[in-house]
């Protein structure tokens, strides 16, 4: 039962008043009963002797105070419903509280069976519900492969092709590495294979190779270092985190180590990170000392409480899974705060068991009398009687069906809403036409605003150039949007094929699949950055095919119709080949136009100081949207309760009630 109320000075004043009408009444009513000047009638003892008087006095006074106790049970409990019963609840992000990191060293070594243990981390993924899992690679530098993120559909497609990259090595360690020293070696018939087998292996080398001419390759302690940072919120938020690093521990540096296996391990330790190994072995003859490395993986991995596996045939998806889920959950103190809620449920149901023991009696009453109590009122009095019992009745009703309205003033925290960015990087998008500074820079503004604007939601960053790339599924890591944000950079100028806004149909039909898939009412919200231009000769698309995926967003548009010269770093401004002046890149606002009228959402300008009142106002409509679909959901913490007015109503009725009856010594 809830004792705690939002008004407890009316609950006071009320139950002081109540307390004055009935003594007032109570004392009318003595005062009526002293008075004998009433017509006495005569034998009436005899009468009283009766049995059936007996039991006919006993069965009216007992309906008499369960009538009393009732009416004033049900007088106390809209006075209390008046008083407007709340509790306190947590208010924060539901998500539990785990978050895994596979941290894989992708050097030449670590290739014998890795892809077999990445299937088995495929069906591990597939497994989990509620966690975040991320993927970090290294060799001589580390990559943030995928974000920790909850979209899973996302991971395993990313751990799939991780997977072909493993065969790939594999297969290219096999029949070229093995074979032959040099390139110029491979037969002219295996030439092609050895081709696309580079092109496959450097889409992953690339990154994780920089400096190995300084450092060397397979950098385990800083691999498993960098993983480790790359929890978000490491050092803020308590969740459950496990690190599971795969590796054959076989580092090849160029001078001193920045940090050991074991110093990470212990690292580890101190930011209370379960730590998994996972030792795959190595067939690579050159490696002796391979049973020592793998004996100096073990010790660390022991010495920091953790887990370490031998790949074989019992490592299993279900058994790693199994020991992810045997770590206990931490609860997450992370955005959560302390709101209240109206909790009349507990009052309501008392008042509709105390009413009903009230009109039971009346029912009753009138019954016996034969309905005479009634019929032989006036008909002023019937009409009152009438109104009175409709007013009760229809009251309590109200506040059983709890009518809210919208509270327009409330802070929204938009938990339910997907909200993908969209950024166009194309050349011309470094343009400078924004305060003497180029469009990008008012891109990352607006980006911040949004973020800021929406607290609470999942983003996801998509670039489009040549071609338009997921750079983070739909995340809570609000620094790791942040970081990609501030990371976009122009694309290489020899191979821009031109821009076109055609090449995030795809992307976006796959992230409105991926928000749908999520459990709960969610509300996938596009915001595209762009300046609208279209140079590869391609007519805008079918984007009207989409708008059944987007529930909200907006196309915002960058640069002016004067246009901007594009600084392209170390070649200077680019040049338009045909004039042999400085390229102008202008925007193409009828195309944005034409891309938010088919999609569903408005178009805005960002203006020449960022964010303008226009684009606030369609941040508002979201958050309405927001709004709309947490009440779908059942939260009504954005509304205002209008119950107690109908309870105040109710308590004055049954006050009246109350008085009339004790005055008239009986039901009235």
């Amino acid at each position: 039962m809830v004792l705690n109320f939002r008004n407890p000075g009316t609950l006071l004043y009320a139950l002081i008043i109540l307390a004055l009408v009935i003594i007032v009444a109570v004392y009318f009513r003595v005062k009526k009963v002293k008075d004998r000047s009433g017509i006495k009638a005569a034998n009436t003892k005899r009468l009283r002797s009766l049995g059936i008087f007996k039991k006919k006095y006993i069965e009216g006074i007992i309906l008499k105070v369960v009538f009393f106790i009732g009416l004033g049970v049900a007088l106390l409990s809209a006075v209390l419903l008046f008083a407007r019963p709340y509790k306190s609840i947590p208010d924060k992000d539901e998500f539990n509280g785990r978050d895994i990191m596979l941290c894989i060293d992708i050097s030449a070594s670590n290739h014998s069976g890795i892809a077999d243990l990445t299937d088995e981390f495929i069906k591990t993924v597939e497994g989990l519900d509620g966690d975040r899992v991320g993927i970090s690679i290294f060799n001589t530098s580390s990559v943030l492969y995928l974000p920790v993120t909850d979209d899973y559909e996302f991971a395993v497609k990313k751990l799939k092709a991780l997977s072909e990259y493993f065969k790939a090595e594999e297969e290219f360690q096999k029949n070229y590495a093995d074979k032959y020293e040099y390139a110029y070696e491979v037969p002219e018939s295996e030439k092609k294979r050895y081709d696309e087998l580079n092109r496959i292996l450097s889409s992953f080398d690339q990154g994780t190779t920089a400096g190995y001419e300084i450092k060397g390759t397979s950098c385990v302690g800083e691999g498993l270092a960098s993983a480790l940072f790359s929890f978000p919120d490491l050092m803020t938020e308590k969740r459950t985190r496990t690190l599971i690093l795969v590796t054959d521990n076989e580092p090849e540096y160029i001078g001193e180590e920045l940090v050991s296996l074991a110093d990470t391990c212990q690292m580890c330790v101190a930011d209370e990170v379960n730590v998994f190994g996972i030792y795959p072995g190595t067939d690579i003859k050159k490696y002796t000392d391979s049973a020592q490395r793998k004996q100096e993986f073990q010790k660390a991995i022991t010495e920091a409480k953790g887990k370490f596996y031998v790949k074989d045939a019992e490592l299993t998806a279900e058994r790693i899974l199994n020991d992810i889920e045997a770590q206990a959950v931490k609860k997450t103190e992370i955005a959560v705060a302390t709101k209240t809620v109206d909790e009349p449920k507990s009052w309501f149901i008392v008042l509709v068991i105390s009413l009903s023991f009230t009109f039971l009696v009346v029912i009753i009453s009138l019954i016996e009398t034969g309905f005479l109590t009634f019929t032989k009122k006036k008909l002023y009095q019937k009409i009152i009687s009438i109104i009175t019992a409709v007013l009760i009745i229809a009251s309590t009703v109200m506040i059983g069906i709890r009518p809210m309205i919208v509270d327009q003033n409330q802070e929204v925290r938009t938990n339910n809403l997907d909200v993908c960015l969209i950024i166009d990087t194309t050349i011309s998008m470094w343009a400078e036409d924004y305060n003497q500074g180029p469009r990008m820079d008012a891109v990352k503004k607006d980006v911040e605003t949004i973020i800021n604007a929406l607290p609470g939601s999942s983003f996801a960053l998509v670039n489009f150039d040549n071609s338009a790339q997921l750079l983070m599924p739909y995340t809570q890591d609000i620094n790791g949007i942040r970081d990609a944000v501030d990371d976009l950079s122009m694309p290489n100028y020899n191979t821009a094929q031109g821009s076109s806004v055609n090449k995030i149909m795809d992307e976006i039909k796959t992230l409105s699949e991926v928000s749908d898939n999520k459990k709960g009412t969610r509300r996938t919200i596009y915001f595209i950055f762009s300046d609208g231009e279209t140079t590869d000769g391609t007519e805008l698309g079918a984007f009207e095919k989409l708008e059944r995926n987007v529930d909200g967003g907006a196309v915002i548009g960058y640069g002016s119709t004067t246009g901007g010269k594009m600084n392209y770093p170390g070649k200077g401004y680019v040049k338009d080949t045909s004039k042999g002046t400085s390229a102008r890149s202008k925007i193409d606002e009828d195309n944005l136009q034409m891309l938010a009228k088919k999609l569903g959402i408005p178009y805005v300008h960002s203006g020449k100081i960022g964010y303008n009142n226009e684009i606030f106002s369609e941040i508002d409509v979201i958050k309405a949207l927001s709004r709309d679909a947490a009440i779908e959901d059942g939260d009504t913490s954005g509304m205002i309760e209008t119950y107690y007015y109908f309870a105040g109503i109710l308590a004055v009725i049954l006050m009246a009630w109350v008085v009339r009856n004790i005055y008239k010594g009986g039901l009235s």
